[in-house]
């Protein structure tokens, strides 16, 4: 990449980011999708934006401090 004008602290700027951006998406695959207890749901065969999501069962330690927080 050094037959372009870009300047390079920039560029290196935007490897960090994508890296960063990564790492994070990473770390929310491994987070319960909710962080407090909630009923799962399903749409229905041929809704126009498929999704589900599974029962979450019990308190999560975000769930505990997000409570306390807001108390």
């Amino acid at each position: 990449m050094a037959d372009s004008d870009f300047p390079d602290d920039l560029r290196e700027a935007q490897v960090a980011l994508h890296q960063a951006h990564a790492e994070l998406r990473a770390l929310g695959k491994t987070l319960p999708w909710a962080a407090v207890p909630h009923e799962g749901w399903a749409r229905p065969d041929g809704h126009r934006y498929p999704s589900q999501r599974p029962n979450r069962a019990g308190p999560s330690a975000v769930g505990l401090i997000c409570r306390s927080v807001g108390s």
